[in-house]
């Protein structure tokens, strides 16, 4: 498990889970994820600051959650077409990271 994040057991609890990772995603294409509260979070995922904290035991524990669905995303793009051909490393890297994002 993630550290930080805390153990999902039911269907619901993971639904919701993904619910408040979708609302920081939107979130974070507007504000630095410093300027972004737990209260402005959960708002947008339309759940209570202490459903929340049901699910993560602080802000920081958003981060490597967040990072490992936009590397499942990334590893999915990247397995499912050729990407960029002709193009070096560093272009399909930068790619890639954008098309999950």
């Amino acid at each position: 498990m993630t550290r930080g994040a805390k153990p999902v057991a039911q269907k619901r609890s993971a639904e919701t889970r993904d619910r408040i990772l979708q609302a920081l995603e939107r979130l974070l294409r507007e504000q630095d994820f410093d300027q972004l509260s737990v209260s402005e979070i959960a708002s947008e995922a339309g759940v209570s600051v202490g459903t929340v904290y049901r699910r993560f035991e602080n802000k920081e524990a958003f981060l490597p959650q967040l990072v490992e669905r936009l590397r499942e995303r990334a590893a999915a793009k990247a397995d499912a077409e050729p990407f960029l051909p002709g193009a070096d490393l560093h272009e399909t890297l930068s790619a890639l990271c954008l098309e999950a994002w």
